[in-house]
């Protein structure tokens, strides 16, 4: 997968963006857009404000340390089953569910984003992961195909 990154070499978050991306170890081609030439190909692109970086169809503006490990290094393991990623808006999108698992068995499937977490509507992934680890039964809101569905995970079996 290609990895384009535009940015302004000496600039806070370009740097910051360059600087993390050598530390991950990633192969991007990075575009100067200092240079005029670069700068009308990444505005063509719709590559502004920067940094911005383009993972496959994805546009990262700014410097997302979070985003850019979803997008370039796929989705995280959250529990129960279930490994998402994080949308535009910061919201967990299913990336894959086991199956046999008690995602599957609430009815989670790829795609879906997760959108209140326990009636709750602001949290992280961490929240996410730290929720589903207790093995209690919740109730997860979710968007699927823009339609709003409430799906209940059911309590994990402690071995005795």
């Amino acid at each position: 997968m290609a990895i384009e990154v535009y940015a302004a070499p000496g600039q806070g978050a370009s740097d910051a963006l360059l600087d993390w991306l050598e530390v991950e170890e990633v192969m991007a081609n990075v575009h100067d857009v200092r240079d005029e030439s670069t700068l009308a190909e990444a505005i063509a692109a719709g590559a502004f404000p920067f940094p911005v970086t383009r993972v496959g169809d994805e546009l990262i503006r700014g410097f997302d340390p979070v985003r850019l490990g979803y997008a370039i290094f796929g989705g995280e393991e959250a529990g129960a089953g279930v490994s998402v990623a994080v949308d535009e808006g910061g919201r967990p999108v299913v990336t894959d569910v086991l199956a046999g698992s008690l995602a599957e068995d609430a009815g989670l499937e790829p795609g879906d984003v997760i959108t209140d977490l326990g009636g709750y509507s602001s949290f992280s992934v961490d929240q996410l992961r730290n929720v589903l680890a207790t093995g209690r039964p919740i109730t997860l809101g979710v968007r699927r195909d823009g339609e709003l569905l409430r799906l209940s995970m059911p309590a994990r079996e402690l071995a005795a």
